[in-house]
């Protein structure tokens, strides 16, 4: 369904996040983030803008995309110099899918904290 569609009393939820490759092994190599957006009621969801940053800033920014008929959008994204790359270690990433225009404190939204392994 359109992002549209989803009424005020339902929320977005980031119902999956994966990572290629995982775990990350290369501070050289760019790695695909792949998010899908559901609504509570299940339906997956498009032209919902979709929010990506890992915490501490280690990767480089991934622009907001909208997702698409299937209710997914990808991303490419580059770590830099400091991105650990340790075995048994994970990075964290922010994930937030919105509805453009909605009061972002109290709109229809939802979040979702992530991780991808790293190794040596």
């Amino acid at each position: 369904i359109p992002v549209a569609s989803v009424p005020a009393t339902a929320r977005l939820i980031v119902d999956s996040v994966t990572f290629d490759p995982n775990p990350v092994s290369s501070r050289t190599s760019t790695i695909s983030v792949r998010v899908k957006v559901k609504d509570t009621r299940g339906y997956v969801v498009r032209d919902a803008l979709v929010f990506l940053r890992s915490t501490p800033i280690l990767t480089s920014a991934a622009p907001r995309g909208k997702t698409e008929q299937d209710g997914t959008v990808t991303y490419t994204i580059q770590p830099r110099a400091d991105f650990p790359l340790r075995d048994g270690y994970s990075v964290q990433f922010f994930v937030k899918a919105y509805r453009a225009g909605d009061n972002p404190l109290a709109g229809v939204s939802g979040t979702r904290l992530v991780q991808v392994k790293t190794a040596r």
